[in-house]
């Protein structure tokens, strides 16, 4: 077992912060991977996608997915602007609150419309939220 990118891990702990109801556990990652035992967040259920704010514009987008996540599987991409979920619109919107709409139950749905640079018209997608992993085989 490994850890996820740094970058996907950070941006999945950091968006779950939030919510009070998760667990913790300490992974120890080998020394040879110069990095000393870090506390992950674990019970974490969504669309499996990072996200951020970009500072210019103030977009919410999808940084990444993870691989066969709710998100991939629904054909979200890196680089897809959420404009909406479900009924509220993202503009003005902070990272975090878009975060905890992403968030919910597994099982449950959320409705995305993306604007997607290779698309004229916005794409809308239906997610299945579901647990996230974490951690994956090597």
């Amino acid at each position: 077992m490994k850890l996820l990118p740094l970058l996907f891990l950070t941006g999945l702990v950091c968006s779950a912060l939030a919510q009070s109801n998760y667990n913790q556990t300490t992974v120890t990652v080998s020394p040879e991977d110069g990095v000393t035992p870090i506390t992950v967040i674990t019970n974490l259920a969504g669309i499996c996608a990072v996200v951020k704010k970009i500072k210019d514009t103030g977009k919410i987008v999808i940084v990444k997915t993870l691989p066969n996540g709710a998100a991939a599987k629904a054909g979200v991409l890196a680089d897809d602007e959420i404009i909406q979920i479900d009924t509220t619109k993202t503009e003005g919107m902070s990272v975090e609150a878009a975060a905890g709409m992403l968030r919910g139950d597994p099982g449950t749905t959320v409705k995305l419309i993306l604007k997607r640079r290779s698309a004229e018209q916005p794409i809308t997608v239906e997610v299945k939220r579901e647990a996230v992993n974490l951690l994956h085989d090597k």
